[in-house]
């Protein structure tokens, strides 16, 4: 969602006042922040931490790499990214809770594929994120051991010099990525109230 967010700051201002180009726009980064998920994000998790991972693909220089990919996705499309195989039916919920003296609190939770695993002592139930293609793209068997998985969950707190502004997330597995995407364009590039945006019609891309 970073990634996606850092590309679409780079693009004029006028597009976000024609729905057709916002559309096309939007479909690009999705694009693009898929190819690059799968070409340069999950092996480089295998190599680092999740910190400095997160560091690395919202750095200017990584941001300026996939730059004309993202303009050739605008200009001709998006490319076929990676097939996801038939989805699946799941059970990810998310809430937010801001309280009268502005804390803000944002949870997502996912048994989508449970394991059949509880935690000991936790009393949750373990998901089986192996078993997620959107978590797992390359299939059972493909990854080493030990190998940080990504989530596709991503509960977000906007905030302003330390004060939070809104809170937010969603479940739908891979369309949680391009749902926030969305919303989250519309509120802090376009400027219109978090209401409206999460309430607009929203697109998503994937695989073809």
């Amino acid at each position: 969602v970073g990634f996606g967010l850092r590309l679409l700051e780079r693009v004029h201002p006028s597009v976000w006042d024609d729905p057709a180009q916002t559309m096309v726009h939007l479909l690009a980064a999705m694009s693009t922040t898929l190819r690059a998920r799968v070409e340069e994000l999950d092996g480089a998790l295998a190599q680092h931490s999740a910190v400095d991972v997160n560091g690395m693909i919202l750095d200017d220089g990584f941001i300026a790499s996939w730059w004309p990919a993202f303009e050739r996705a605008v200009n001709h499309g998006p490319s076929e990214g990676p097939n996801e195989g038939r989805p699946t039916p799941g059970n990810t919920t998310h809430v937010s809770v801001v309280d009268a003296n502005g804390w803000a609190c944002t949870l997502t939770s996912s048994n989508g594929e449970g394991c059949g695993i509880a935690v000991p002592g936790s009393g949750a139930g373990g998901n089986n994120f192996l078993g997620e293609s959107d978590l797992n793209p390359g299939g059972f068997h493909s990854s080493p051991a030990g190998m940080r998985l990504t989530s596709m969950m991503c509960p977000v707190v906007v905030s302003r010099d330390s004060v939070p502004l809104f809170a937010l997330g969603s479940g739908g597995s891979n369309r949680i990525r391009t749902a926030l995407l969305q919303v989250l364009t519309r509120t802090l590039l376009c400027g219109e109230p978090i209401q409206q945006a999460v309430d607009r019609p929203r697109i998503h891309f994937e695989h073809d």
